[in-house]
């Protein structure tokens, strides 16, 4: 059996974005740092593949937290990601770039009810547009009110980003994490945190009642239809304090030029320049605790001592290929399903209890289209609402993610990269004989398909409008010809490839499937989500299973937040 070579301060098993995440930062404080990965790409759930000349993104195509102070622009200021230079295939060739950021000011359109609802980027016009086109009692107590509605949205989600900015520690694992909430530069972010705790209890619908909006029908739509996507859940599920940070993102959502994944390209050359080894294709099938006993542990700059501050245990890490691998800390990045299937003991019982706790079955359906066309969207994003559940979905509505014309990696020129998702129940999907799985896959693929060109009919149009042209043709196209059939405009597909959870299931080895973290719900305290600290062992979590949750702001804050610990 292959022998350790060395002990390693840190241990990261997952590339995603958080694995990543921390492994770079670790690296640059100087520990000594190795990265374990299954797959031969890095993001996990925010990896890639290409099609036919097309690029996509497997799962998240938004991002936000970039603003000042925010989790992902810190992350990306303090590595310089911004710098990195690496290899994309663009065309034929190998051309070098870097990560490249562009926010969406177009905002997104939201076509619901035979209207186009244009969620803005500026909160007056948003906010402006939102009663114009979705509340029907108008006078000058509903204005008020819903005007009151969305700025205390926005006063909780600027307060939440205020804290997460001082704080790393929210849900502390320590004494030591205790005290640094007491520490005078962190007082008053601590105390402003016991305000929001109602908001973490109480649901969206009690905010809706409180501003006399809960018989505002098509504005509640909307609002479900968003939180599906933001926070997986819907307005009589979803807190107060989630559902703000879910429903103000449209206002600093960006474009990540050649795909999400850009950031986890980005983030695995900075470790690896940093001192970090990533090791691709090595799925660990096993951790154990060899030894356990007293060391003094520094990093290389001594700057650091604190792996010399516990009672240290030393790891050893088994993977598929036979290698063994030894280190002092581990940090996962695998979810508490994976966590109870690699451990043994009082360790394993501790994943096992959240395995117990959390019943969670959301996988999504994603449809990786391509197409010929010289349509030029007039935003970046849309999402389309519709008044029936979709076949084999748990969703009245999916989610659109469009190239932009000058961005190469994604399509080259004259094809039109689109990303469509939407909300399934995974076990729809598994355990299927083969023919029937097919027939599924593809009467939810026609379904959709056809709602998304029949709503958007210029995307097949041969003199498909460009984004000079009014957003309002859509509606009028739509509502004055006949319906399209999907099978008389196939020869504009280039790329069509759908995913279900079978599909993620395969990849990213997730239980059953499922993507996109917990829920945020009031059927559980947010606090009951599993923390970043296995007690009485050497083994931190980060990602989307864990606190404070799901989506990429609140990984790379899980990152950041273990950083913080070591």
């Amino acid at each position: 059996m292959p022998q350790p070579q060395k002990v390693y301060d840190c241990t990261i098993i997952g590339a995603g974005v958080a694995g990543l995440a921390v492994a770079a930062l670790l690296a640059k404080d100087g520990f000594k740092v190795k990265l374990i990965e299954s797959h031969s790409k890095p993001g996990g759930c925010a990896s890639f593949f290409r099609n036919e000349g097309f690029r996509y993104d497997v799962g998240a195509t938004t991002l936000s937290g970039l603003e000042e102070g925010q989790p992902i622009a810190e992350l990306i200021k303090e590595l310089e990601l911004d710098k990195v230079v690496y290899k994309n295939k663009i065309g034929t060739e190998d051309k070098e770039t870097s990560l490249r950021l562009s926010h969406s000011k177009r905002g997104i359109q939201i076509f619901q009810d035979g209207q186009i609802i244009h969620r803005y980027t500026d909160k007056e016009k948003w906010i402006n547009e939102s009663y114009k086109k979705l509340i029907s009692n108008k006078n000058i107590d509903t204005e008020k009110n819903h005007r009151a509605f969305w700025n205390e949205l926005y006063r909780i989600e600027k307060s939440a980003f205020k804290i997460l900015k001082v704080h790393k520690n929210l849900l502390p694992n320590s004494f030591k994490d205790y005290l640094s909430c007491l520490a005078p530069s962190k007082l008053l972010a601590s105390l402003s945190g016991l305000t929001h705790l109602p908001q973490l209890y109480l649901p969206l619908k009690y905010l809706l009642k409180k501003y006399f909006l809960s018989d505002e029908t098509a504005f509640i739509k909307f609002l479900d239809e968003q939180l599906i996507i933001s926070t997986q859940n819907n307005t009589e599920k979803t807190p107060i304090f989630t559902a703000a940070l879910g429903l103000t993102y449209g206002s600093s959502i960006y474009y990540v030029y050649g795909g999400v994944n850009q950031l986890a390209v980005a983030l695995q050359k900075r470790a690896e320049e940093l001192g970090a080894e990533i090791l691709m294709r090595r799925e660990v099938l096993q951790i154990d605790i060899i030894t356990q006993s007293p060391v003094n542990l520094s990093t290389k700059n001594n700057t650091k001592n604190s792996l010399s501050e516990d009672f240290s245990k030393t790891y050893l890490i088994k993977d598929k290929t036979g290698e063994e691998h030894l280190s002092h800390k581990i940090i996962s990045n695998l979810t508490f399903w994976s966590m109870a299937k690699l451990t043994k003991g009082e360790t394993q019982n501790f994943f096992q209890g959240f395995v117990n706790k959390f019943s969670y079955d959301i996988s999504a359906f994603t449809i990786y289209l391509g197409l010929n066309t010289n349509y030029i969207p007039p935003t970046d994003y849309a999402q389309i609402n519709l008044n029936k559940q979709i076949q084999h979905c748990c969703s009245h509505s999916f989610y659109i993610s469009f190239s932009r014309p000058d961005d190469e990696i994604k399509a080259s020129e004259g094809g039109l990269n689109i990303i469509i998702s939407t909300h399934t129940k995974a076990q729809e999907w598994l355990n299927l004989p083969e023919e029937e799985y097919l027939k599924k896959k593809t009467e939810t693929e026609s379904y959709i398909l056809e709602e998304l060109f029949n709503t958007i009919p210029e995307l097949v149009k041969e003199d498909g409008n460009t984004e000079n042209e009014t957003v309002q043709s859509s509606i009028e196209l739509a509502a004055s010809e006949s319906r399209i059939s999907l099978d008389k405009i196939r020869y504009k597909i280039k790329s069509l490839i759908s995913g279900t959870a079978k599909t993620f299931l395969h990849y990213t080895k997730r239980k059953n499937g499922v993507v996109g973290g917990l829920p945020h719900s009031v059927d559980y305290s947010f606090f009951e989500l599993m923390p970043k600290k296995v007690p009485n062992e050497n083994i931190y979590m980060v990602g989307d299973t864990g606190f404070p949750g799901q989506g990429l702001v609140s990984t790379v804050y899980s990152a950041l937040s273990v950083r913080e610990s070591l």
